[in-house]
């Protein structure tokens, strides 16, 4: 199972990150993530033995009892890894509080359980597009963005395949203390 730690995109948050996707021009080659798949990770684990999904939804209940709710605000459109030969379009954040208490605190965990995670850095973000292999990007400016999402809940997702893309199923999930 692809199983990772993310904070979901609520649906007002959504709705005003699809009223500002409209402005980009859809080219070909984009594929676009469906909303119900949006969300920030926190922690990638990658392919994980089942039998590990108990001790992560304990320790994401001990992760989310001990973190306050706040929000993450996506401040920019990226093409990431660079724009001059984009794979992926996100709207991106810079860390800050909750996300990085909740981030910290889960790697702090997983190293206690001998749990591997991606050893990246931690860069918030919302995946919007995949591009596919020679697709045309000729929109070089992108719109401004300024979306809040609020950082609330906690949820263990498990990547499943499908004739349509990935769909990404929630585990388990649990709100943040006193949210």
């Amino acid at each position: 199972m692809r199983i990772f730690f993310a904070v979901p995109v609520a649906a007002a948050a959504g709705t005003a990150l699809n009223a500002l996707c409209a402005e980009l021009q859809t080219q070909r080659g984009w594929r676009w993530v469906p909303q119900h798949n949006w969300h920030i990770t926190l922690a990638f684990l990658g392919e994980t033995d089942e039998a590990h999904i108990p001790v992560l939804i304990e320790l994401g209940q001990r992760v989310s009892a001990s973190v306050n709710p706040g929000t993450l605000l996506l401040t920019r459109f990226e093409w990431w890894p660079v724009a001059q030969r984009p794979h992926l379009l996100v709207a991106a954040a810079d860390p800050n509080e909750p996300v990085l208490t909740l981030h910290s605190l889960l790697l702090e965990g997983l190293a206690e359980l001998d749990i591997d995670v991606d050893p990246r850095p931690l860069r918030p973000h919302l995946t919007l597009v995949r591009l596919q292999r020679g697709a045309e990007i000729n929109q070089p400016v992108l719109p401004p963005c300024s979306i809040e999402i609020p950082v609330e809940q906690l949820v263990l997702y498990c990547s499943e395949r499908s004739a349509h893309g990935p769909h990404y199923r929630p585990l388990w999930q649990q709100t943040l203390k006193n949210a």
